[in-house]
C-alpha cells in the first residue's frame, strides 16, 4: 500500500480547508495502470481542525462518525 498523498501538492487542496497538522484524507493504492478509481466517502472519522462538528471522540468512534468497515472494503476493491 502506498503512503497517503502529500499535502504539499498545490492542486490537491486548493481552498485551504486542511491545516498542516490535519489528517491527509487521500490514500492512493492499487495498480497505477488501472482505469478505475475507487472512492470511499465517510470511510474514516478524522475531521479537519477548520471544520469543528461539535461531536466528541466517543461519537466519532461510532457509526455517527464514519461507516465502520467501509475503508477496508474500498481498499480490497482497489487492490483487486
Amino acid at each position: 500500500m502506498d503512503a497517503p498523498v502529500s499535502l504539499d501538492h498545490p492542486h490537491i487542496f486548493p481552498h485551504g480547508i486542511l491545516s498542516p497538522g490535519d489528517p491527509i484524507p487521500v490514500l492512493r493504492t492499487g495498480p497505477r495502470d488501472s482505469r478505475i478509481v475507487v472512492a470511499c466517502d465517510h470511510g474514516g472519522n478524522l475531521v479537519p481542525s477548520a471544520c469543528p462538528l461539535g461531536v466528541g471522540p466517543p461519537d466519532l468512534a461510532r457509526h455517527i462518525g464514519y461507516d465502520i468497515g467501509a475503508a477496508g472494503v474500498a481498499e480490497v476493491f482497489a487492490e483487486a
